[in-house]
């Protein structure tokens, strides 16, 4: 979707109309994903819903791919319906998201990020990604001028 477009297409040829709240989305998804390092944001999986009509805008600016799902092929998407899954535990499905606080909603999210996995050695999401954050920065800040300087 270029700068100004009302329409896109999707990759399956559906012309889709965005909403403002599309847009919004869009706009919310580049603020969050562009401070991070590259080696943290490597791409996104995403359902066939309109609120992604924008992602070659992201592969654009911010050089973050994206890959869609095939329709009603929920194995294909894992994480997904896990993180879905655990949200879930604090929200029901019938809870509108866009009615919660910010500080709600912050709440889950933190929630989410702070509760330990199996999978991660018991370890939490933030734990781990503060871990390899911290590793990147080391790489970008240390080794990267010391091989320069040889």
């Amino acid at each position: 979707m270029e700068e100004g477009d009302r329409n896109c297409t999707t990759s399956h040829g559906i012309s889709y109309h965005p909403t403002y709240q599309d847009r919004a989305l869009s706009e919310e998804e580049l603020k969050a994903h562009k401070p991070l390092p590259q080696k943290a944001r490597k791409t996104l999986t995403l359902d066939n819903g309109g609120e992604f009509a924008a992602h070659e805008k992201w592969r654009r600016e911010i050089d973050l791919p994206s890959f869609f799902c095939d329709p009603y092929a929920s194995w294909q998407k894992g994480g997904i319906e896990n993180t879905n899954g655990r949200l879930r535990r604090d929200m029901s499905r019938k809870t509108n998201i866009n009615q919660l606080s910010k500080e709600d909603f912050d709440e889950n999210i933190l929630n989410y990020n702070t509760t330990p996995r199996k999978s991660l050695g018991w370890h939490t999401p933030l734990e781990l990604f503060k871990m390899r954050q911290s590793h990147v920065l080391f790489l970008i800040l240390v080794l990267q001028p010391l091989r320069f300087q040889q």
